[in-house]
């Protein structure tokens, strides 16, 4: 039975009975940081959207899933460390537009 297939594509277990080896890895995909989605943490965090929150909108392009927020940490953590700057470029664009209007 064993001599058909190569001996890269099985094993034998202890009892002796061929199993044989998965190809693909097992499990959902790890999460694959966008730039369209940092795009979206950095804005979300500028308007002063908590991590949390920010979590359930982001979508896994690949699982269509939100993410969670040590996944958020984990991807987007210089766009985290960089929340007070965000907001207060917001500001200050803000305030740009009504000084141009004035």
């Amino acid at each position: 039975m064993t001599d058909a297939i190569p001996d890269d594509q099985f094993e034998l277990n202890l009892g002796g009975d061929v199993v044989y080896r998965v190809k693909r890895k097992r499990g959902r995909p790890p999460f694959e940081r966008t730039e369209e989605n940092a795009r979206k943490v950095n804005m979300l965090l500028s308007v002063g959207w908590a991590p949390e929150r920010i979590a359930r909108v982001i979508k896994d392009p690949r699982t269509g899933r939100s993410i969670s927020v040590k996944t958020l940490r984990r991807h987007f953590s210089p766009e985290l460390a960089e929340r007070d700057a965000a907001q207060d470029q917001r500001e200050a664009r803000r305030l740009m537009r009504v000084w141009d209007m004035a």
